[in-house]
């Protein structure tokens, strides 16, 4: 399957994480977001919920980690994130 930047070959190190974006308020402000997250390797947005604020991306971490999403997210004004991690939330710093 392939999908824009993201070809599945190998599902051993896709990992699906949902982000909470508190400053998330418009579609206008969830699309800054995906188009900031597009250009990286091994990144794609799944599911995207403006009411809760949350996005949810599927990687591959051998291309990139979960800290250089939330850096890219930061760079576009996005604070506090937290993820959710197999039921345990993770405040990225």
């Amino acid at each position: 399957m392939e999908s824009g930047k993201w070809k599945v070959t190998d599902r051993t190190m896709q990992e699906e994480t949902t982000l909470r974006l508190p400053k998330i308020g418009c579609q206008s402000c969830m699309k800054k977001v995906t188009s900031a997250l597009a250009p990286l390797n091994g990144v794609e947005v799944t599911t995207t919920d403006i009411a809760n604020k949350t996005i949810t991306v599927r990687y591959d971490a051998n291309q990139v980690s979960l800290r250089q999403i939330a850096q890219v997210l930061r760079e576009v004004g996005h604070t506090n994130i937290t993820a959710e991690l197999q039921e345990e939330s993770l405040a990225i710093l």
